[in-house]
């Protein structure tokens, strides 16, 4: 099971190791435990993730969850999907790469304007 997917109603009354496999579940909790001790956001997060349709990419912020007195209760998570973000970057790095492995290519001569 994964909370990414799950409505409202799914995710109530279940901890992070009845919704993730457990060492994705460690590594949430592992964050989560930061946030809280240190009191300091951790902000857009970059990891994988896995979906029926294949791997996607999430952006995730975990901001403290204080009340009245500074207490830290708990966070405040905020995953964003960026997949088209992160495919068009990494088509980018490619086309990059391609174009400096590439051998230079030189004009010599004047240049004229066509005629049309």
């Amino acid at each position: 099971m994964c909370c990414h997917v799950c409505q409202k109603k799914d995710l109530e009354g279940k901890g992070t190791f009845e919704l993730y496999p457990k060492e994705q579940a460690k590594a949430y909790l592992n964050d989560d435990l930061e946030v809280i001790q240190s009191g300091k956001p951790k902000l857009f997060i970059e990891e994988p993730w896995e979906t029926k349709e294949g791997k996607k990419w999430l952006s995730t912020s975990k901001i403290p969850f204080v009340n009245d007195k500074g207490d830290t209760l708990g966070i405040i998570g905020i995953s964003i999907d960026v997949t088209k973000r992160k495919l068009a970057e990494e088509a980018l790095v490619e086309a990059y790469d391609i174009i400096n492995r590439s051998p230079p290519l030189f004009f010599f001569g004047k240049m004229q304007r066509m005629a049309g």
